[in-house]
């Protein structure tokens, strides 16, 4: 390689490639699918609250608002959801002031981005536009199991025939604001926890049910996955005894050599590849119905793509 020997050609080229990566990167993504593949390329720190990046992301597509808590100093955390993954916005400077529903539609979130204890959100930094839409059908939880939460960051899911116990530190017998109620399936310990994340839970202050319980709750993560219902509903008696299997797989999809075929989702659609443990390991556009997969070691993989997801074994 020949050596640059002038210090005016040095600076001439610390320009052009400054100017390159303003010009190809790329900040501005119509669904959260693609914005959440570009994030998940950024790899920031999984600590601290201050590690944001230095330039701006938006949103530019319609989202579903599915959640929404105020603190008592006017402070906003909102979870947001299209058909191909979820978010959620942290309005830390109180820049908000429109007024929102639950199930309205918003079109524009623009704010640095940060990763806190592992869980990837947006911090605002202007003032989203006044709800574009309203009253949406509500999205349907996705009925999952406690070992595969990582895949449904901020989305709302439905874990069935959990064992609710009380404060690992020592509770009073009632759910309490801002704690974290270990979660059991068949009698077996897990890191997931319940989370009482926010102060306007409907059911702070009833008593922790004794019986097994399906949940359907916001899945959060803070060094370990959490579970947040947002109402006394999201907390139902397990019908069935016994061990009750996630719902059965919904993507239609198969395997040949290295193409994955997805027959039932949109070409242009994100698909994910996650392993058993949660990592995404790829992420691809659909085009023609298969998207080839990179070089996966021998195992089993979970395909996502929007609120469809399946098993694949390599």
């Amino acid at each position: 390689m020949r050596k640059i020997t002038s210090l005016r050609t040095i600076f001439i080229a610390v320009i052009m490639m400054a100017s390159f990566v303003a010009v190809s990167a790329q900040t501005s993504f119509a669904t959260i699918g693609a914005l959440r593949t570009a994030i998940d390329a950024l790899n920031l720190p999984t600590s601290g609250a201050t590690a944001t990046t230095s330039v701006d992301y938006t949103l530019t597509g319609e989202a579903v608002l599915t959640y929404l808590s105020t603190t008592s100093a006017g402070v906003k955390t909102l979870y947001i959801q299209d058909a191909t993954g979820a978010i959620m916005l942290y309005d830390k400077s109180k820049l908000i002031t429109n007024t929102y529903a639950i199930f309205d539609g918003i079109t524009g979130f623009t704010g640095k981005i940060q990763n806190y204890g592992g869980m990837y959100e947006i911090v605002l930094t202007a003032n989203p536009a006044a709800a574009t839409s309203h009253a949406h059908t509500p999205f349907a939880p996705i009925e999952t199991t406690l070992n595969n939460l990582l895949p449904y960051i901020g989305q709302l899911v439905t874990v069935k025939n959990l064992k609710i116990s009380d404060l690992a530190t020592g509770g009073n017998g009632n759910f309490i604001v801002s704690k974290n109620y270990p979660l059991s399936l068949n009698g077996t310990a897990s890191l997931v926890t319940l989370r009482t994340a926010y102060p306007e839970l409907t059911f702070l202050g009833s008593a922790i049910p004794a019986a097994n319980q399906d949940i359907t709750g916001l899945v959060l993560i803070y060094t370990n996955p959490q579970l947040v219902p947002r109402t006394a509903a999201d907390i139902t008696p397990t019908l069935t005894a016994g061990f009750t299997a996630p719902k059965t797989d919904n993507l239609s999809v198969s395997l040949s050599g290295r193409s994955l075929q997805i027959n039932n989702a949109a070409n242009g659609s994100i698909v994910e590849i996650y392993s058993t443990l949660g990592a995404k390991v790829q992420s691809s556009q659909l085009l023609s119905g298969a998207v080839q997969l990179n070089n996966l070691s021998k195992g089993l993989y979970i395909v996502r793509v929007g609120n469809l997801s399946s098993k694949i074994m390599m």
